[in-house]
């Protein structure tokens, strides 16, 4: 207890100090919201993303991903860019997938180009990769154009039009870069194309379908269901198809429930996966053309078409 000859202290009580440091923290937390915002060259608070990438390193995107879950049935044309842009984006960023390494650059994604190819709508989107401007970081040798999608799902059926990897086309190439190339160069034998659910934000899932070029008729499938679950182990399936996949436009379907997940090709349903655990965690859509061999040395151009993405919830 305080003696007679010694001064008064002043005792705040408990409810009033963390008054104090609550209002504190608010106001540190606002003006470092502020600073971002004009940092961005903005005269709003800078949106907040609701995904955080391990597999891609944003070095510049356009703009955010949709927080909340989307119920409504649709169909993209990837011959509208209105459309196209509604739900998906296009990032500047460095692309990370199983250690290999490229650009994804703006300019090498195509919104309305003519398509070819047996069973191609009349137009679409092509993402291109090659070895021009690869300039984001890493020391990558390959840029290549990405398509993320917007809208965050949580269970659906989802189906995709597409072409997937292949050689560029002499009559696409100039209507898209103005000019001729020489001869005509095969597709380069480390170009893979997938599609892809996709998250990491509290657990790594995933759904995808790839093909790679050096094996044009094998489908790989497969899904993750995080680390917490199996180790982050991979549940694969390679479907021989007994045909190159990369020759026509192909009808390619996800169907992922809370306890089945599907794969169907041209109607055919190719593999439902028998698990226990499958992927549970809200993801997005990942449409990718990228070089699968490490170091990820340039060995070749290539290109993958896009018809149209369906979604229709379950």
């Amino acid at each position: 207890y305080a003696t007679p000859h010694a001064p008064k202290r002043l005792v705040i009580p408990f409810h009033l100090r963390l008054l104090v440091v609550t209002s504190v923290g608010c106001i540190l937390v606002l003006l470092a919201t502020v600073r971002t915002s004009r940092a961005n060259g903005s005269g709003e608070l800078a949106p907040v993303h609701s995904q955080e990438l391990i597999h891609f390193e944003t070095t510049k995107g356009d703009d955010e991903v949709i927080d909340s879950f989307d119920r409504s049935a649709w169909k993209v044309d990837f011959g509208d860019e209105e459309a196209v842009r509604k739900h998906f984006f296009v990032d500047e960023q460095t692309l990370f997938t199983w250690h290999s390494v490229s650009c994804v650059r703006r300019d090498h994604v195509h919104i309305g180009v003519p398509m070819i190819g047996a069973e191609a709508p009349p137009r679409g989107t092509l993402l291109v990769m090659d070895n021009r401007t690869p300039d984001c970081s890493q020391k990558a040798q390959i840029s290549t154009g990405h398509l993320h999608g917007r809208d965050t799902f949580h269970y659906g059926r989802f189906s995709f039009k597409i072409r997937l990897a292949h050689a560029l086309e002499d009559t696409q190439m100039k209507l898209i870069r103005k000019r001729e190339r020489n001869a005509a160069v095969p597709v380069a034998p480390n170009a893979m194309s997938c599609l892809a659910l996709f998250t990491n934000q509290t657990e790594h899932n995933e759904i995808a379908a790839c093909f790679r070029s050096s094996q044009p008729d094998i489908m790989s499938l497969s899904f993750y269901v995080g680390e917490a679950t199996d180790g982050d182990k991979i549940h694969l399936k390679r479907q021989t198809m007994k045909r190159n996949m990369s020759d026509a436009f192909h009808d390619f379907g996800i169907y992922w429930a809370k306890d089945k997940v599907a794969f169907s090709i041209d109607g055919d349903e190719v593999w439902t996966p028998d698990y226990h655990t499958l992927p549970w965690e809200p993801m997005t859509l990942r449409i990718i053309l990228r070089p699968f061999n490490i170091p990820s040395v340039y060995q070749g151009s290539a290109q993958m078409a896009v018809g149209s993405v369906k979604f229709e919830p379950i």
